[in-house]
């Protein structure tokens, strides 16, 4: 097999993909690093909300943790928090049904 050498001698050093994607190495190693370290902290914190929300607040307020208003409760204070979640942060809103997508 032939290699080209007309095509090998019109490429400038430093073009190819290698020279390019060396650059942004460092920064997508410090993102995936500081990425993995964040995940634990996050899960922690999301396993003592989640003991909070289904044993501590249950038991201070005498409702049964499998009681149907307590789950009433839940469900119809994630509304209001969805709500000021989009409120605050416009960009996560999807469109309505009626709108079309841009």
């Amino acid at each position: 097999m032939a290699t080209d050498s007309s095509a090998l001698a019109g490429a400038a050093p430093g073009s190819t993909p290698v020279h390019r994607l060396l650059p942004v190495i460092v920064p997508a190693l410090a993102v995936g690093v500081a990425s993995a370290l964040v995940l634990p902290g996050v899960s922690l914190l999301a396993e003592k909300v989640q003991d909070v929300l289904r044993g501590a607040l249950p038991d201070a307020l005498s409702v049964g943790r499998h009681s149907a208003l307590r789950m009433i409760v839940m469900l119809t204070a994630s509304g209001p928090a969805a709500g000021l979640l989009v409120t605050g942060r416009p960009q996560m809103q999807l469109p309505e049904d009626g709108t079309p997508l841009r």
